[in-house]
């Protein structure tokens, strides 16, 4: 049913996805989705620039404008796109590469009509390499992530990037919501984490990215750091270490054969990682953590993957907010807070302000922030609302 006045047109059968190879791109009629057009474009060897897996491509790039770590390099908005086409509200066909086409993305202070229905979007394909692959930077500070971030974007280093907030990675990689509690308390007070910046890219990125001499998670750590999460808290690992911690901050990342004493640790495995599920999910959730692509970086940034714990407790809904590079209020997520207007006082406590997700775009010319409110659930209400 329509909310107003007005009629709800479904478009969800029409699944076609022409690939032009010669013009670097997909032609999609409106009805794809995000996870099955990534899966075709990785088929023919390509990557596109998507939102969550159930979303329908054409919606999230007229709606949304589309944002992702990858915006770091693929960027936002009209730059995910070649052309759009429409039936118009007269019944008229048109295309945005018109020259009297409206301007998807013009903005003005008033409220807009949509331009018609889009009945196809020709999206932009982008090369993959065999050598791509992910590495999680842990930081003190915020300010120190923004600096490396930074830094990075400016020197072109990475596909993607942005920082998370330990609220986020650790309500991502736990199966449970009691485990992300604990795995939280533990990356902030054990291990002094205060956030991580994820970065993707090729051998020559991770080479870059090597010469800053920065301790860092590498694929194979995050791995088993994954696998091996309800033995982050024991004494055999914290007493690890404990043993191998110096001045600089998590240098014990940077010690030669650490790999294997995290995994001998840990002892990481499917079986482990979901020992406190309920009996009967068990043997689902092992199975599916035993595929490999469930704790790659790469896939799960490129598919757009996202925990439905993520939003258990509270309510969630983002707020996107774009500022220059040399912004203080990039600088400082916590003053973010502000720009989403006056809280009433009765609300206050309720309202809970993880630091969500910052990322450089356009090579840190421009800086993009999540600082996503979350609305605590009133008691004996559910608060299953997944992300978005």
């Amino acid at each position: 049913m329509a909310l107003g006045k007005g009629v709800v047109i479904d478009l969800s059968r029409m699944k076609g996805i022409v690939f032009d190879e010669k013009r670097w791109l997909a032609k999609i009629e409106p009805g794809v989705t995000a996870f099955d057009l990534q899966r075709e474009a990785s088929r023919h060897g390509y990557r596109v620039h998507v939102a969550e897996p159930a979303a329908a491509v054409c919606g999230s790039t007229s709606c949304s404008g589309l944002f992702s770590l990858f915006s770091t390099t693929y960027g936002t908005a009209a730059d995910n796109y070649v052309d759009a086409e429409f039936v118009g509200s007269d019944g008229s066909m048109f295309s945005l590469n018109d020259k009297a086409a409206p301007n998807l993305y013009a903005f003005d202070r008033v409220e807009q009509k949509a331009p018609g229905i889009c009945t196809a979007l020709s999206v932009k394909l982008h090369p993959k390499t065999a050598d791509e692959t992910g590495v999680l930077v842990p930081f003190a500070t915020m300010e120190q992530a923004i600096g490396f971030s930074r830094e990075c974007a400016t020197r072109r280093i990475g596909l993607a990037m942005g920082i998370l907030d330990l609220e986020y990675v650790s309500a991502f990689i736990s199966p449970t919501q009691e485990l992300a509690v604990k795995v939280k308390e533990i990356f902030a007070d054990r291990l002094g984490m205060a956030c991580m910046v994820l970065v993707i890219g090729d051998k020559y990125s991770m080479a870059a990215i090597g010469e800053m001499g920065l301790p860092l998670f590498d694929q194979r750590l995050v791995t088993a750091l994954t696998l091996g999460l309800p033995s982050l808290a024991s004494a055999r690992w914290l007493d690890l270490i404990h043993e191998l911690t110096e001045d600089e901050p998590f240098s014990y990342l940077k010690i030669r054969g650490f790999a294997e004493l995290a995994e001998a640790a840990l002892a990481p495995s499917p079986g482990q990682l979901v020992q406190d599920l309920d009996p009967e999910l068990r043997p689902f959730f092992e199975e599916l953590y035993a595929r490999p692509e469930l704790t790659d970086l790469v896939w799960l940034n490129m598919f757009r993957i996202t925990s439905s714990r993520i939003g258990r407790d509270r309510h969630f809904f983002p707020i996107v907010v774009y500022l220059p590079g040399a912004s203080a209020d990039w600088r400082n997520g916590n003053r973010l807070e502000g720009n989403c207007g006056p809280t009433p006082a009765e609300e206050q406590p309720r309202l809970h302000h993880p630091g969500g997700q910052r990322q450089a775009v356009r090579h840190g010319i421009r800086l993009l922030c999540r600082p996503d409110q979350r609305r605590r659930n009133p008691p004996g209400t559910a608060g299953n609302c997944g992300r978005r």
